[in-house]
């Protein structure tokens, strides 16, 4: 776990706070992340603090490496992401949040808030569903392998439906 992801409530002062961290491939592996393979993320985060709640702005920024969904070579994805985060201890008024902010609850003895599960989560969905390099960058002997069995021939049916293959091919 990265210290820098830690916020010291308790020694907040009112006014702005700002500090920045870098994390590597080990920070995944703590949470038992095998699909990302490394990373290099900087982090920096702002903290807020009024007499009510604190304000936390956590911007992240790097790329993180993946095995491509195509060829399963190593594949480096930019990443960008923002969270804004308004911490409140349990048992506060419930008010809106202030700028749609996501809320985060602590316990009335916590005097830490951790990031480090926020971190995860937002860099993990920042990652595109399908991952893979762009047309041409991908290894060649695996994509000949891959479309050697394509075939553009409609297979035989002698099914009970054959007679309805082409009805609608006009």
């Amino acid at each position: 776990m990265d210290n820098f992801l830690l916020v010291d409530l308790n020694g907040l002062t009112s006014g702005e706070r700002l500090w920045s961290g870098t994390l590597d491939g080990k920070f995944f592996v703590s949470f038992g992340n095998t699909e990302i393979l490394d990373a290099d993320v900087s982090v920096e985060i702002k903290a807020r603090k009024n007499e009510a709640k604190v304000l936390v702005d956590v911007l992240m920024k790097g790329s993180l490496t993946v095995n491509c969904d195509r060829c399963l070579e190593e594949l480096q994805i930019p990443v960008e992401s923002e969270a804004l985060l308004e911490v409140r201890h349990e048992g506060r008024t419930e008010t809106a949040p202030e700028d749609d902010r996501e809320l985060v609850f602590i316990g009335v003895e916590e005097t830490e808030l951790d990031l480090s599960q926020v971190v995860y989560d937002y860099l993990c969905l920042s990652l595109p569903i399908q991952r893979h390099h762009e047309d041409g960058q991908c290894n060649p002997q695996v994509l000949r392998y891959l479309n050697s069995g394509k075939s553009d021939e409609r297979p035989e049916n002698d099914g009970p439906f054959a007679a309805l293959a082409g009805l609608f091919d006009n």
